[in-house]
């Protein structure tokens, strides 16, 4: 082993720089991530040591090497250096180290991960971590002849240490994510995550459904369309028409403004899951995460029912997701009953982000499939647009927000992005006069958190206020409010209500009866529960960024959250207008109330 004292005497320090590395790592890691290392368990601390000395260990045997080749050092050890600055730089947007689950989405989404990695480095510490790579390396080859390394019995010695905390880190570390340095995390994950990957355990897990629809066939017709808009990552706190103080949205608020009793906005709305590969099949499906994926699979779709129900209506799935790249996803909503279904490769539109192409081809395929529909024929549309998604794509032409704050900027950006879509949208309708005949329901599949309001970016990870909370409105034309009950419809939009009720809904317009497995979700046309609870969960193995499973339960002005790992389940409770969670009120909250016993009976469950 190196013993450092004696030989200080005689050589330079320089010597002993290609040893500092993996110290100054150590140090920088404490201190950047103090709050999560002060919750680590007795099991946590070990393996975090464990990491400490496996990434020292990782350097005297790199620095062996310099004995035989004098490049492959200076190559590791830069490698070494963009890792785990890539690995800091992800722990800035989503306060967690890439895990397991993160290099299964790499592997299928690269581009999206680079923008990340991209817009977190810091310039200042991206230049102090190369230059000392620079300075490590330099001084390594010019002063290999210094270096102090093992001889050849001591390095077999070390080297069959190495390879037992091999063992001990490598399946241990699928449990105890984000317990080691960033570098060993990153090396264990990316293994785990390849080869996940290999076995197709990506994020989608739903694939095809198998379903039948017993209900006999009634044979109606409908005299008006639906449309169901479903978005990604849009956040109601950047939104004029909920107070915003950004022009993200001007369109929309300005018909809402010019018809204020058409459109019912939900001032009190919440996601089912801040994973989009679970929230938008369960939205769609009207079921909730918390009843499982057997259930969504089974599940016949509301155009599988109009099909069977419905002489004159024609249904479309239109979407500018990639979903040749997720296959489940394409298996999953494909229907015979579909009259159009169209993604982004059936007419090879370019990629703009990883996951999709241009959401102005939506509007574009909608319009071309209103002009093809059989004479006579109603519809029944579901759009699902992409752009707002991280990396919040929008062309060049229409960007006006540059802020220092370039990722705020780039997803301004594509909110404006998204309303001039949705304007172009409504005039597609009036252009062929079918706005006064067509109810419109929006919604999205999760917030997003930009780090204005906390630390947290992203919608990954523990739950928030920021990530949790959407946006929702219905409009439905004067003419056809006559048709239906609104005036229960305008008392539910000061209510706590969720993204599944949207489907039950669009269940009681078409006259359709509630299917049985709509337990969490509700007609929003009906008097409905003000104490439900509202369940949001990612699902087991669904939290891209770490091995983690979320369940958060919504009941009036309280929000409960559990947080399970390895090591147990870490209970929380807040007033939803504790919107930074600085109290938890678990410990002082009676656990016989019918909260928390319906957590506990709701964790076992999903066990």
């Amino acid at each position: 082993m190196i013993t450092l004292i004696p030989i200080l005497k005689n050589i330079s320090y320089r010597a002993y720089a290609a040893y500092l590395l993996p110290v100054f790592v150590i140090l920088f890691d404490i201190l950047f991530r103090t709050a999560v290392l002060k919750e680590f368990s007795n099991d946590d601390y070990f393996f975090y040591g464990v990491s400490v000395i496996y990434e020292i260990l990782i350097f005297v045997l790199i620095f062996k090497a310099l004995k035989y080749n004098k490049y492959l050092p200076s190559i590791l050890t830069l490698l070494y250096i963009v890792v785990s600055a890539s690995a800091f730089a992800f722990y800035s947007y989503f306060r967690t180290l890439p895990g397991i689950n993160t290099f299964s989405f790499i592997f299928a989404s690269p581009a999206n991960s680079i923008a990340i990695v991209k817009a977190q480095l810091n310039p200042l510490y991206l230049f102090i971590a190369l230059a000392l790579s620079a300075g490590v390396i330099y001084s390594a080859v010019k002063y290999k002849d210094l270096i102090v390394a093992p001889g050849k019995k001591v390095t077999v010695i070390l080297f069959l240490f190495f390879v037992t905390l091999t063992l001990i880190l490598h399946n241990n570390l699928r449990l105890k994510d984000n317990r080691s340095l960033p570098f060993t995390n990153v090396l264990f994950s990316l293994k785990h995550g390849y080869f996940d990957y290999l076995n197709n355990a990506k994020i989608v897990q739903i694939g095809g459904r198998t379903f039948a629809i017993r209900e006999k066939q009634k044979n109606l017709k409908a005299d008006f369309n639906v449309i169901f808009i479903m978005s990604e990552s849009v956040s109601p706190f950047y939104m004029m028409e909920y107070g915003g103080k950004y022009i993200t949205d001007s369109s929309i608020s300005s018909r809402m403004l010019k018809e204020p009793d058409n459109f019912y906005s939900f001032s009190d709305a919440y996601t089912n899951s801040t994973v989009t590969a679970v929230s938008v099949p369960f939205s769609i499906a009207g079921l909730n995460p918390v009843q499982g994926k057997y259930k969504l699979i089974g599940m016949p779709l509301i155009y599988d029912y109009l099909a069977h129900h419905y002489t004159n209506v024609s249904s479309s799935y239109i979407t500018s997701w990639s979903y040749d790249d997720y296959p489940n996803f394409k298996a999953f909503f494909d229907s015979p009953s579909l009259d159009t279904y169209i993604y982004r490769e059936k007419f090879d539109d370019e990629k703009v982000v990883d996951m999709g192409g241009d959401d102005a081809l939506i509007t574009e395929r909608f319009s071309s499939y209103l002009d093809s529909r059989p004479a006579g024929k109603r519809f029944f549309s579901l759009l699902h647009y992409s752009n707002t998604h991280y990396p919040h794509y929008s062309p060049d032409s229409g960007k006006v927000y540059d802020l220092e704050n370039s990722l705020l900027s780039d997803y301004l950006n594509s909110l404006r992005y998204f309303d001039r879509n949705l304007e172009d949208l409504f005039k597609v309708l009036e252009e062929r006069n079918e706005l006064e005949k067509t109810i419109i329901f929006f919604t999205t599949d999760h917030s997003e958190s930009l780090g204005e309001y906390s630390e947290e970016r992203g919608h990954h990870g523990k739950y928030n206020i920021w990530k949790i909370k959407i946006p929702m409105w219905i409009y439905i034309p004067a003419q056809l409010q006559k048709r239906f009950s609104v005036k229960q419809l305008s008392g539910n939009t000061k209510i706590p209500v969720s993204n599944s009720d949207i489907v039950p809904t669009i269940f009681d317009l078409y006259k359709i009866p509630a299917h049985k497995d709509f337990e969490h979700g509700s007609s929003l046309m009906n008097t409905m529960d003000k104490q439900r609870n509202i369940y949001i969960y990612n699902g087991k193995g669904e939290n891209r960024s770490e091995m983690k499973d979320y369940l958060g339960i919504l009941k009036d002005t309280l929000f409960y959250i559990a947080t399970k790992n390895s090591s147990g389940v870490k209970h929380e409770l807040f007033s939803v207008y504790d919107t930074l969670q600085a109290k938890n009120l678990y410990n002082s909250f009676s656990k016989g109330s019918a909260l928390l016993r319906t957590a506990e009976g709701t964790l076992k469950i999903l066990d």
